[in-house]
């Protein structure tokens, strides 16, 4: 009998400026498993951590050891004695080390390619830089994805957002989308216009940034950007100043550049792929905004996101790159749920020895209870089923509350979160009503894109431009989730409930029912559901 082939992907490293480190695990051609280190480690972003938890979790979810592991695939190929460092740390820690095959960044990112569904599609990969490299268009075909042009590191879209996010008080690599949220608030500025034109500058089919705006450092939490920055733009704000109307008009053109460069980067790759599907990946495809505009693109029919389209996902983009090329075929991602999950039995008996007051609810009851309260104006932690692998809270680790509360932004921002007011919260919507409330809206399990909203009847997930980013749920993508929306449609006749993610500011998403506790205690929230499990603080 022929024995299965074990491919483990692993993204992070040894040195400061690695980050989201996470592992996931391919079987023949079967995505068993994934997880974010940060999750387990409870340490945002794993900054400098090789992902020694995450690999754990993902071979005992599997039922194997670490030498039942064919390959083992790393995502960058350039790194000086990468692979003798793996090799010390696998055998240190884990007694043993699987073959290692190096795969360069951006194709790891554009691996993801092979899990969109599509027979063929334009890819193009943005992020910060990664291989020497920072944007990539590729055309992929079948099995095999053809690289058509490059960009090298530092003339990089996503060394332009960081060095932005930076000047507007905020951490690059981390805040990016703190600037996409502000970016909404920003009023259009022409002088601005033109100046961000001297820092980023967009021309026929292709972009050039001024790279003596930019600096290198040791850290990314040092200054990354020049005097000629301030020249350009003026005063920087500091992270404790006030937001000001300056600085959300600052966020909205360099937003606005950003989405021109990517629309000339798409021209640019449709002259030499004619397919109309998109698959965009890299940590700048977490610009949902962006992904729209593509999206509403002439060239473009069809759009993949991957719900892991940064770092983090680079080690399934490996795994798929090394299962790939061992000759398995992949199809479409059927669910972001890769993660660790708790049985009602551990809940029970976490909840046991906290000594904390709880009750019990079968599934009618729970689906009763939950849409009764957000529909009365509770705040509800959501903790069900396997983690999400990816940025965002999509019904398994999420804090839902009622979308038609006008308080309600502001309320979890202020109670809950703890985070800027500016800040915008995302809806989930059944997959067969979302065009009832959003326009020329499209399927977005994983919450990868922006629509307007088409209704003023759900005034806490509409963004002060009138757009939200919406996560579109099917039976099929989280059971559960949809029977809850069903029940709140079937009570308030709208089929939309606010969900974030469940952790509060400056931490993880939460993994397990412990992780939720915390956040429910240490916050104003109403109510935690964890699996049958419920707790109210009324």
């Amino acid at each position: 009998m022929k024995k299965d082939t074990y491919v483990l992907g692993i993204s992070g490293g040894f040195s400061i400026g690695n980050q989201d480190a996470s592992a996931a695990l391919i079987k023949n051609s079967e995505i068993v498993s994934a997880v974010e280190e940060e999750r387990l480690v409870r340490v945002k972003h794993a900054r400098g951590m090789f992902p020694k938890s995450a690999v754990q979790f993902c071979l005992s979810k599997a039922g194997i050891t670490i030498k039942d592991v064919d390959y083992l695939a790393f995502h960058t190929d350039t790194y000086d004695n990468i692979i003798q460092d793996i090799q010390d740390y696998m055998n240190f820690h884990f007694g043993y080390c699987p073959e290692i095959k190096l795969v360069n960044h951006h194709m790891a990112h554009a691996c993801m390619y092979l899990i969109s569904g599509f027979d063929e599609a334009k890819i193009l990969t943005i992020d910060y830089s990664g291989d020497g490299i920072c944007t990539t268009l590729n055309h992929g075909k079948g099995n095999k994805i053809t690289r058509l042009k490059e960009y090298k590191t530092p003339n990089s879209l996503g060394v332009f957002y960081a060095i932005i996010t930076q000047f507007l008080g905020f951490k690059m690599d981390s805040d990016e989308y703190k600037v996409m949220g502000l970016s909404a608030y920003g009023k259009d500025d022409s002088k601005l216009n033109e100046k961000m034109d001297k820092i980023l500058k967009i021309e026929d089919k292709k972009y050039t940034f001024n790279e003596k705006t930019y600096k290198k450092t040791n850290t990314r939490q040092q200054c990354r950007y020049s005097e000629e920055l301030i020249r350009i733009l003026g005063k920087n704000r500091k992270s404790d100043d006030p937001v000001t109307q300056r600085e959300m008009n600052i966020a909205k053109s360099a937003q606005k550049q950003f989405e021109k460069a990517c629309l000339e980067l798409l021209k640019d790759l449709s002259s030499m792929a004619k397919s109309k599907n998109l698959c965009i990946s890299g940590g700048s495809a977490l610009n949902c905004v962006m992904n729209s505009v593509l999206l509403q693109s002439e060239h473009i029919g069809n759009i993949f996101v991957p719900p892991v389209a940064g770092d983090s996902g680079a080690s399934l983009g490996s795994a798929l790159f090394v299962a790939n090329k061992l000759g398995f075929e992949f199809e479409k991602l059927k669910t972001s749920f890769l993660g660790p999950e708790y049985s009602n039995e551990k809940i029970k008996k976490d909840l046991d020895v906290l000594k904390l007051k709880y009750e019990y609810m079968d599934e009618e009851q729970l689906l009763e209870y939950t849409s009764d309260k957000i529909l009365d104006g509770k705040i509800i932690g959501w903790l069900q089923g396997r983690l999400e692998f990816g940025a965002r809270a999509l019904g398994n680790r999420s804090i839902l509350a009622n979308p038609q509360d006008p308080t309600m932004k502001d309320k979890i921002n202020k109670i809950i979160k703890f985070r800027e007011t500016f800040r915008p919260f995302a809806p989930s919507v059944t997959l067969e009503s979302v065009a009832n409330y959003f326009a020329d809206a499209a399927p977005s399990p994983y919450m990868t894109l922006t629509f307007d909203v088409k209704t003023d009847k759900l005034p806490a997930i509409t963004h002060v431009d009138n757009t939200a980013r919406v996560q579109t749920v099917s039976k099929d993508d989280n059971e559960l989730y949809y029977k809850l929306l069903k029940k709140l449609e079937e009570k308030s006749g709208i089929a939309v409930v606010l969900n974030t993610s469940l952790n509060i500011m400056g931490q993880p998403i939460v993994c397990s029912p412990k992780d939720a506790l915390t956040v429910y205690g240490a916050t104003g929230m109403d109510i935690m559901v964890l699996g049958n499990y419920v707790l109210s603080k009324e």
